[in-house]
């Protein structure tokens, strides 16, 4: 088998265990150089070469963003949330942290356009909002749940004659 379609086996492989778009990103952002922009992965080195590693991975971040960025707002604050619980953070202090230093800008792949930036960005901050302010009153489902239920809203105020 070549080493491009063994790193392809690796990667699919890796990408299946994770169960959302979500910690999709957050792995391929993860191996992702900041200071260089390329992608390394000390195992995946075994069977690939370098620029193969980096081209592949590159390729399925920008999969990945696309299929987040197409992602309904309450799933995307559900992933997050789950994102939280799974470090075992307190979600809505992390997701007070997050909205503050927004490190999901980070997981922006290289050459995305501006207004797929700008909708990622948007749309994260609306999460984290949720997350920081609608974990504790129950309007998100437990993280483990699936789908997420709409979002309830407050009744009208009452206007008395």
């Amino acid at each position: 088998m070549a080493s491009a379609e063994k790193l392809q086996k690796l990667l699919q492989r890796t990408m299946a265990a994770l169960d959302t778009p979500f910690e999709r990103l957050v792995f391929l952002a993860s191996i992702r150089d900041s200071y260089t922009g390329r992608y390394l992965h000390e195992g995946w080195a075994q069977v690939a070469a370098a620029d193969e590693i980096h081209d592949t991975a590159r390729q399925m971040h920008c999969a990945a963003f696309t299929t987040l960025l197409n992602t309904s707002l309450l799933d995307l604050a559900a992933a997050v949330r789950r994102h939280f619980l799974s470090l075992d953070g307190e979600e809505r202090r992390m997701a007070r942290a997050w909205l503050e230093t927004e490190p999901f800008r980070e997981m922006l792949p290289a050459g995305c356009t501006i207004m797929e930036r700008e909708l990622f960005v948007s749309q994260m901050r609306l999460a984290l909002a949720l997350v920081a302010e609608a974990t504790t009153s129950g309007v998100l489902l437990p993280s483990d749940a699936s789908p997420p239920q709409p979002l309830a809203l407050p009744p009208p105020p009452r206007r008395d004659a």
